[in-house]
């Protein structure tokens, strides 16, 4: 595939920032349940990493059957 400039300064721009996210480390959900300890389980994605993406789920209230 053949990329002009602007795209090759594209596709350079999305790896610098992928990078530097990921680099970055786990900053957290940024979930607000108004309930703490349900806040600090959903963002210890270490310890549950499937919290996480039960909780996103959730969110979208995506139905059992799909999920």
């Amino acid at each position: 595939m053949v990329m002009d400039k602007d795209q090759e300064a594209l596709v350079k721009d999305l790896i610098k920032r992928g990078t530097a996210h990921l680099n970055a480390g786990w900053q957290g959900g940024g979930f607000n349940t108004g309930i703490q300890e349900a806040e600090e389980l959903l963002d210890d994605i270490a310890k549950h990493p499937h919290v996480f993406v039960l909780g996103c789920i959730m969110d979208r209230q995506v139905r059992a059957e799909h999920a």
